[in-house]
């Protein structure tokens, strides 16, 4: 798997706690990469699974440590930085909640 698409997954996960962090109020837009490293090949059929924790809130950003595993190996780790917007459509909201609640995680 690009390594393009393995940050993709880290971004996606940050910008869910942005989410969940304020209410469903705000959402996250990516601004920034730091100390991406890409340790292992992720195959195709692999199980990414992804563990992201808030580190840091600067000059209104979000400053988050995330990790992709697959089978208990580290494959992936980043900084990432996130900007927030406000969620100004309930209705937009609503489709949001709808993909990611919906989601299974096995």
């Amino acid at each position: 798997m690009p390594g393009v698409l393995l940050t993709e997954i880290m971004a996606q996960s940050c910008g869910l706690l942005v989410y969940a962090r304020s209410g469903g109020s705000r959402f996250g837009i990516l601004a920034g990469i730091d100390r991406a490293r890409f340790k292992r090949f992720v195959g195709p059929e692999s199980v990414v699974a992804c563990e992201a924790a808030l580190r840091d809130e600067r000059s209104g950003f979000l400053v988050f440590e995330s990790r992709l595993v697959v089978g208990g190996k580290l494959v992936a780790k980043a900084t990432l930085q996130l900007g927030t917007l406000p969620l100004k459509s309930r209705a937009v909201a609503s489709s949001l909640e709808a993909k990611w609640v919906s989601r299974e995680v096995p």
